[in-house]
């Protein structure tokens, strides 16, 4: 009988950047993990790069830093595994085999089901979690058809070509393949911690203050938590007058936090950690409903390039702005005064 194996994966709650939803598919298998993605992921900043803007979840990445339910990240350089491993696709399988997870980075002109399949060379990450000789194709997560995060399967042959034919400059991040693993270490749900994020989140306050050795030297405008949709009506502005081009991926992000957060206050409540009143509920709801109408917005600009719809796209955030601070102030509240009788007794 042909060899086979095919580690877990979970869904994960964050699936607007790979090096976010490729880590927690696999802390999340564990219910400590899972704890330990709902009490974070609440700051968000935004960096303006004048040409371009790149929205963050202000958390450290799981390919430079440990994550509870993961033992670290182990990471190869792509010219070591070409000269030492027989092929890729041993490789992988001598990896999963070990019950190491591979994330890595293929030239997509290889990886049927992509935009870049027999068109044009480019490189994005992939992660490999399983293995079928008889079938001779890997189980993997990505963003494939329409660049949605998805599980696919993919033949060894056009995996092999993917990752030895890739071209990146030799310091290029995609010459970096990350093994993953998961471990028994475990992570208490940290209400307190929530709420200290979205405090900074709430009033815009930069977060990276608080740990020194993560305040990075800042080389362009940075703008927080609430804050960032701030920047984003600027940069809406800027590029109604020709200025820059602020395209859909923003938006998505600010969408995914709403409806993240949304979650969270059902996972909260599910789970016996804390119960916000039906006015912060139906508010977050209100909230998120808000951020998928500017993504509809910003979705009929792209196809259409009309830019009446930016214009409504800039007045909707001011409410959405209004809205959430309004929320996060109520949510505040009501944990001071819980934390307060929790003290007095």
């Amino acid at each position: 009988m042909a060899a086979s194996r095919i580690l877990p994966l979970a869904v994960p709650e964050i699936i607007s950047y790979p090096h976010i939803s490729y880590a927690l598919s696999v802390v999340s298998l564990a219910p400590e993990g899972v704890d330990w993605v709902f009490s974070n992921y609440v700051q968000l900043c935004m960096l303006d790069h004048g040409s371009t803007v790149e929205m963050r979840y202000f958390i450290p990445n799981a390919d430079l830093f440990p994550f509870p339910g993961l033992f670290g990240t182990q990471h190869i350089r792509r010219d070591w595994i070409l000269h030492y491993c027989p092929s890729f696709v041993d490789f992988v399988r001598f990896s999963i085999d070990r019950e190491f997870y591979v994330w890595t980075f293929v030239d997509e002109y290889y990886i049927p089901g992509t935009r870049s399949y027999r068109n044009q060379s480019f490189e994005h990450s992939i992660m490999i979690h399983g293995y079928d000789d008889e079938r001779r194709e890997f189980h993997i997560s990505g963003y494939l058809e329409s660049q949605r995060y998805m599980q696919s399967t993919l033949a060894y042959d056009a995996a092999e070509l993917g990752f030895t034919e890739m071209r990146v400059p030799e310091n290029h991040y995609a010459n970096n393949t990350h093994l993953l693993t998961r471990s028994v270490n475990g992570y208490e749900f940290k209400t307190h911690w929530i709420m200290e994020q979205l405090t900074d989140y709430g009033r815009a306050r930069p977060s990276d203050v608080r740990m020194e050795i993560f305040e990075e030297r800042k080389e362009c405008p940075y703008y927080w938590g609430i804050g960032v949709i701030d920047g984003l009506q600027e940069k809406l502005r800027q590029h109604m007058s020709g200025e820059t081009f602020v395209d859909h991926r923003p938006f998505f992000i600010l969408l995914e936090h709403k409806k993240t957060m949304n979650r969270r206050i059902a996972y909260m409540a599910e789970h016996g950690h804390f119960v916000f009143s039906d006015a912060v509920r139906d508010g977050y709801r209100e909230i998120e409903s808000k951020a998928q109408t500017i993504m509809n917005l910003e979705l009929k600009y792209l196809m259409t390039r009309e830019n009446r719809y930016l214009t409504q796209m800039i007045e909707r955030l001011g409410g959405l702005r209004e809205a959430e601070a309004q929320t996060i102030e109520q949510m505040l509240a009501q944990y001071e005064r819980h934390d307060q009788r929790r003290k007095e007794g």
